[in-house]
C-alpha cells in the first residue's frame, strides 16, 4: 500500500511538473515567434527605408540630368526657343524621354517634337518658375491624351532668376516601373501615394487595375476591414508619421510607409502575410521540435530526478538512522519512530531498557581498541538475535550503551529476556580470548505513550546508572525515587558549575615536614569548595561527579590559579614560603599545551617555578605512557618538580616507573596504614628502597601515628605527610602555621 502511495505521489508530480513545463514552453514559443515577427517587420522598415532612399536616388539622378540639360541655356544670353527643339530632340532621344520642352515665363512651352503649347495653368510649371525641382503625378498629355509624368528645373540668368523651366516627359507606365522596387525576392512591392491618399504607382502583382483603384479608399471596397488600414494611413500622412500598417488586399499583407520628402509623397513597402510567416516557418518548425524533445527530456529527467532522488532518500535515512559501526539503528530513528512504534502492538505492554557493558573502558586498556569495537560488534548481533525484528528495534547510542524497545505480556516474561540477553552475552570469543562482560541494566515500562522519548530514555538511563553501583546480572527498574537521586544529582551538577562559574574553589594547604627536622619544607594544595552559605565541602563532595562530567580540569585550574595567587601575595608581603604541589588530573595530561597555560597563570603572577610542584597519579600512566614521558620532559624543561602521587595503588610496572623521571615518590595512605604488620612493613621498607634507589625522594602520605612516623624515620623516609604533625589547613591558619615555624 505504501509503495502504490510512492508511485501515485510521484505520478501527480510528474503531470504537475508536464503541465508547468507545457505551459512555460507555449508561453516561451509565443514569446519566440513574437520577436521573430518583429523582427520581420523591423527587416520590412528597414526595407522601406533603403526604398525610399533608392527611389529618392532614381528621382535625384533624373534631376540632376535635367539640371545639367538647364545649365547649357542658362545665364544672361536668350534663348532661341523657336530653334530649341534641334538641342533637346537628340537630348530627348538618347535620355529616353518621351519629350523635352523649354517654357518662357509665360507658359509657352516648345518641345523637343517641334510642338508648342502652352502650360502656365501646369503644377510643374508653377513650381519650377518659383525656383523648384519638381516631379509631377500622372498627367494627361496634351497632344496625345495619354498619361505622362512630368520631372522640371528652373533655368537661372546670370543674377539668379529663373528665366525659363526646362521639363521632361515620362510615359506614366515608364515612370511607374522606373519607381518600382521589387523586396523579398520579388513577393513584395512598393506603392507611391500622396497626402490625400491618391495612389501615383502601383503594383504589378497585383491583378486589380489601376482604373479600379485610384485612391487607398478602394481598399475599404475590395475589403471592409480595411477601414481601420486607410484610417491610419491618412492620420500617419497628416502627422508625418511613418509607421507598420496591415491590410487585406487579395490576402492579407502587411506594410510600411516611408515619407519620400519629394512633394508630398509617399512610399507604402507591402509584402504579403504568408511571405513574412513563410520566412520563420522553418524557424518555427525547428523551435517547436526543440521544445518538443526538450518536453519529453525533461519530462524523463523528472521522473528520473524523482527515482534517484527516493534512492538518496533511502541511502541518507540509513545514514541518519542506522550506526554505521554496528548496523543497528541508532538513537535519532528511535526518537523519530517511537510514537508509530508503541502503537503498533496496543495489545501488549512497552519497555524501553538500556544496556551498558560495566567497566567497558578497562576492555579497551587492556585487550586494545580493535578488540574493544570487535566485542560492541558482536553484542549487537547478539542484541539483535534477541529481539523480534518485525516490531521491536535496536539501538547503539553511542559507546557501549545500547538501548531495546521491547513487547511483552507480563514482567515476568520481560524479565526472562532481558535475563536472556545477559547470559547470552555473559561471554565473547574475540581473537581466541574469552571474554567476560558484565552488562548495567536499566528498564523503563512505558505507561504513558504520549511521554517524550527523552524523557522515557532518561528515566531509562537513571536506572541503568543506579544499576552500575550493584552486583552484575541484577535489573534495575526505574522508580520515582530514581527520579529524586537523580534530580538531586542534577542540582548537585549545577551547583558545582556555578561554584566554577564564581570561583567558589580554592586551595587548602598541608603541610609537609622533614622527617628528621621535623620542619616545614612543602605543603600540598588539597581543593575544598567555599559554599555561598558558608559551608566548605571537601572534595569527596565534588570530586566524583566532577570526574564524571568531564570538569575536573575546571576546578584543578581555579586551584593552581588560588596558589599562585596566594604565593605571590606572600612574596610581595615578605612572608615565608615553601613549595606547593598541586595535582594535576587526567583530563590535562593528555595534552601537551595545558602546561604552557599553567606557565602563563605562573607569569602572570611573577612567581618562580621552583615555588610549584606538580603531582601526577600513578594510575595516570597506563593511559598512554609515551605522551605523559613527554609532559613530564617539559614539565622539568619548565622548572618544575614532579611527584608521583598515590604510588602503589595504580597498578603501574617497575618498567614504567624506571623509564619516567619522576623526582618524588609518594607513599599512599593505604601502605602507611599496613605499618605494624609484617606485610605492610616489607611493602613499605620495599618502596622506600625502591625510590631511594631510583633516586627519587620519597614522601609519605597520610601518616597519622608515631609508630608510622618512627618506622618511616627508620627506614629512611625523608618527607611526612599526614595528620600526625598537622591536617590540611585554610591559607590563613597555613601562613599562620609557617610564620611561627619559621620564628622558632
Amino acid at each position: 500500500m505504501k509503495r502504490l502511495s510512492v508511485w501515485i505521489k510521484r505520478l501527480i508530480i510528474t503531470v504537475l511538473f508536464s503541465l508547468f513545463l507545457f505551459v512555460l514552453l507555449a508561453c516561451t514559443d509565443t514569446y519566440i515567434t513574437s520577436r521573430l515577427e518583429n523582427q520581420l517587420f523591423d527587416t520590412l522598415k528597414d526595407i522601406s527605408a533603403q526604398n525610399a532612399l533608392l527611389i529618392q536616388s532614381k528621382i535625384a539622378d533624373r534631376f540632376d540630368l535635367l539640371t545639367g540639360i538647364a545649365k547649357t541655356f542658362s545665364g544672361d544670353k536668350a534663348i532661341n526657343y523657336v530653334d530649341a527643339y534641334t538641342q533637346t530632340n537628340p537630348l530627348s532621344n538618347m535620355l529616353n524621354f518621351r519629350e523635352l520642352g523649354l517654357a518662357t515665363p509665360n507658359g509657352i512651352a516648345y518641345m523637343s517634337s517641334n510642338t508648342v503649347f502652352n502650360i502656365k495653368h501646369r503644377t510643374y510649371f508653377q513650381k519650377s518658375i518659383q525656383g523648384e525641382n519638381y516631379v509631377s503625378e500622372p498627367l494627361i498629355d496634351m497632344r496625345d491624351q495619354t498619361d505622362i509624368n512630368v520631372y522640371s528645373v528652373p533655368i537661372y540668368d546670370s543674377s539668379n532668376n529663373v528665366k525659363a523651366v526646362l521639363f521632361a516627359m515620362h510615359d506614366a507606365a515608364d515612370f511607374q516601373d522606373c519607381l518600382r522596387v521589387p523586396c523579398f525576392e520579388g513577393k513584395g512591392y512598393t506603392y507611391i501615394i500622396n497626402s490625400y491618399g491618391d495612389i501615383i504607382t502601383d503594383s504589378p502583382l497585383v491583378s486589380v487595375s489601376a482604373d479600379a483603384m485610384t485612391n487607398i479608399s478602394d481598399f475599404i471596397f475590395l475589403a471592409p476591414q480595411n477601414e481601420i488600414a486607410v484610417s491610419t494611413m491618412l492620420d500617419n500622412m497628416k502627422n508625418n508619421v511613418a509607421g507598420p500598417i496591415q491590410y487585406t488586399l487579395e490576402s492579407d499583407r502587411h506594410a510600411y510607409m516611408t515619407s519620400l520628402n519629394i512633394n508630398d509623397w509617399w512610399l507604402v513597402t507591402a509584402v504579403p502575410s504568408s511571405v513574412l510567416k513563410q520566412r520563420i516557418a522553418s524557424l518555427t518548425t525547428v523551435i517547436h521540435a526543440i521544445g518538443v524533445i526538450f518536453f519529453i527530456v525533461s519530462v524523463i529527467i523528472m521522473f528520473y530526478m524523482l527515482l534517484r532522488h527516493q534512492r538518496n532518500q533511502k541511502y541518507l535515512q540509513h545514514i541518519a538512522y542506522v550506526d554505521s559501526f554496528t548496523g543497528l539503528h541508532n538513537k535519532p530513528y528511535l526518537t523519530e519512530h517511537f510514537k508509530s512504534l508503541c502503537s503498533k502492538h496496543t495489545s501488549k505492554q512497552t519497555a524501553l531498557v538500556v544496556y551498558n557493558i560495566r567497566k567497558f573502558k578497562s576492555v579497551n586498556e587492556i585487550y586494545g581498541t580493535q578488540v574493544g569495537n570487535k566485542i560492541l560488534q558482536k553484542f549487537a548481533e547478539i542484541v539483535q538475535k534477541n529481539i523480534d525484528t518485525t516490531c521491536e528495534v535496536a539501538i547503539r547510542d553511542h559507546a557501549d550503551e545500547f538501548a531495546v524497545l521491547y513487547y511483552y505480556n507480563t514482567v515476568d516474561r520481560l524479565q526472562q529476556r532481558i535475563q536472556r540477553l545477559i547470559e547470552s552475552s555473559k561471554y565473547i570469543e574475540c581473537n581466541n580470548n574469552q571474554i567476560q562482560l558484565n552488562l548495567a541494566v536499566g528498564v523503563y515500562t512505558i505507561h504513558n505513550t504520549n511521554d517524550s522519548f527523552e524523557k522515557i530514555y532518561h528515566c531509562a538511563n537513571i536506572a541503568a546508572k543506579k544499576n552500575k553501583q550493584i552486583t552484575a546480572g541484577q535489573v534495575t527498574y526505574y522508580s520515582e525515587e530514581l527520579s529524586e537521586i537523580e534530580a538531586q544529582r542534577k542540582l548537585s551538577e549545577d551547583a558545582i558549575r556555578t561554584g566554577i562559574q564564581n570561583k567558589e574553589f580554592k586551595a587548602w594547604l598541608q603541610p609537609k615536614y622533614n622527617c628528621i627536622t621535623k620542619e616545614i619544607i612543602g605543603c600540598e594544595a588539597l581543593a575544598r569548595w567555599y559554599k555561598p552559605d558558608g559551608s566548605v565541602l571537601t572534595p569527596f563532595h565534588f570530586v566524583p561527579l566532577s570526574e564524571e562530567l568531564g570538569i575536573i580540569s575546571e576546578i584543578d585550574e581555579l586551584i593552581f590559579e588560588d596558589v599562585c595567587r596566594n604565593l605571590s601575595q606572600w612574596l610581595k608581603q615578605g612572608l615565608p614560603c615553601v613549595p606547593v604541589s598541586v595535582n594535576l588530573s587526567r583530563a590535562y595530561l593528555g595534552n601537551p599545551n595545558y602546561l604552557d597555560h599553567l606557565q602563563e597563570i605562573i607569569q602572570r603572577y611573577d612567581i618562580p617555578n621552583k615555588y610549584i610542584h606538580l603531582e601526577i597519579t600513578e594510575s595516570a600512566i597506563i593511559d598512554n605512557e609515551h605522551l605523559l614521558n613527554q609532559m613530564i620532559e617539559k614539565m622539568h624543561k619548565l622548572g618544575f618538580k614532579v611527584l608521583l602521587d598515590d604510588f602503589g595503588v595504580g597498578y603501574s610496572s617497575l618498567t614504567s616507573i624506571n623509564s619516567l623521571n619522576f623526582d618524588v615518590l609518594k607513599i599512599d595512605k593505604s601502605f602507611v596504614d599496613s605499618i605494624g604488620t609484617q606485610t605492610g612493613d616489607c611493602i613499605v621498607q620495599y618502596t622506600i628502597a625502591l625510590g631511594q634507589n631510583l633516586g627519587m625522594e620519597i614522601v609519605a602520605e597520610g601518616v597519622e601515628t608515631q609508630a608510622q612516623y618512627e618506622f618511616l624515620k627508620q627506614h629512611g623516609c625523608q618527607i611526612i605527610q599526614g595528620y600526625y604533625f598537622s591536617k590540611p589547613l585554610s591559607r590563613e591558619d597555613f601562613i599562620q602555621l609557617l610564620c611561627s615555624s619559621k620564628d622558632l
